[in-house]
């Protein structure tokens, strides 16, 4: 087996950091908290709106149990809008915004 580095080291190349997980998953999430952060502050503490998180971290093992907890949770989910943050980058400076997603397709094989 190949040792991994830490889920939260970033190692220091030139002008870049690395660190598994920074720019998919734990990096939108660490954003998305920043973020709200930032809003929560700026308004004085109330945001306006109410706001429901999932944040979920195991897209490499398949995101096992999060479709059958969706489902459980389907009335507490219930939402206006929702804030994926997951998705190609136009360019590696260049932040992404996605206003609507083509689909998603679900297929077995065998």
């Amino acid at each position: 087996m190949v040792p991994r580095p830490h889920p939260w080291a970033l190692t220091d190349k030139g002008d870049r950091w690395y660190g598994r997980g920074t720019a998919d998953n734990k990096g939108q999430h660490a954003l998305n908290l920043a973020a709200l952060e930032a809003v929560l502050a700026e308004r004085g503490g109330r945001l306006g709106a109410n706001v429901k998180l999932v944040l979920e971290m195991a897209e490499e093992r398949g995101s096992k149990g999060l479709r059958a907890f969706v489902a459980a949770q389907a009335e507490a989910l219930k939402a206006d809008a929702l804030i994926a943050s997951d998705g190609p980058r136009v360019e590696p400076g260049l932040p992404t915004i996605a206003t609507g997603t083509r689909g998603t397709g679900i297929a077995t094989w065998w």
